[in-house]
């Protein structure tokens, strides 16, 4: 079973997959958890500290992704698709990525949950760029310039995707994504 202090985090996420940031309210948290107001600011004093941990959380999930998939022999190509496979999850249930939600709201925010945003945008950016690098030296990849570029552009296909998805239908993304894999598989 998890503590309050987890559900109120998970909560805000599914918030923020859903909604966006600054589109639910402390009281959203409450109604659903059934707890009071006071019961989720005695956790987050403010939502800059739930904003917060909310990206921590997101970080940790991306490393332990990461560090599962690299222990389990996983190619570039497998690392990679399980990236995608992660937006096409969200894409199908009508959600956007963390990452890309909060992204969208990052000048409203506050340095601190600003300062997370990066991180978790700079941790699968480097992530993405080390799976590029490896996988063109092996000959498994094809693109030109640098992969640090080419992951950028791949993490911005996905994260516009996600939203775009919305708007359209998640088969573009789909066809889109699907284009983008072929035009980097060797």
């Amino acid at each position: 079973m998890k503590d309050t202090k987890t559900e109120i985090v998970d909560l805000a996420t599914n918030l923020i997959l859903e909604r966006g940031f600054n589109a639910f309210s402390y009281a959203d948290i409450a109604k659903a958890l059934q707890i009071k107001n006071a019961a989720v600011h005695y956790h987050f004093p403010t939502k800059e500290d739930l904003g917060v941990a909310v990206m921590k959380q997101q970080q940790s999930f991306v490393k332990t992704l990461i560090h599962n998939l690299k222990v389990q022999g996983v190619s570039e190509i497998g690392q990679l698709m399980a990236l995608i496979d992660i937006y096409n999850g969200c894409v199908t249930n009508k959600l956007i990525c963390a990452l890309g939600s909060m992204g969208s709201d990052v000048l409203t925010l506050s340095e601190r949950v600003q300062v997370e945003i990066k991180n978790d945008y700079v941790q699968v950016w480097e992530w993405v760029s080390q799976i590029l690098e490896a996988g063109k030296e092996k000959n498994l990849f094809r693109f030109e310039g640098q992969a640090s570029t080419k992951a950028a552009m791949i993490l911005n296909n996905l994260m516009a995707g996600a939203i775009v998805a919305r708007v359209l239908s998640p088969q573009h993304f789909k066809d889109v994504i699907a284009q983008m894999v072929a035009e980097l598989l060797v």
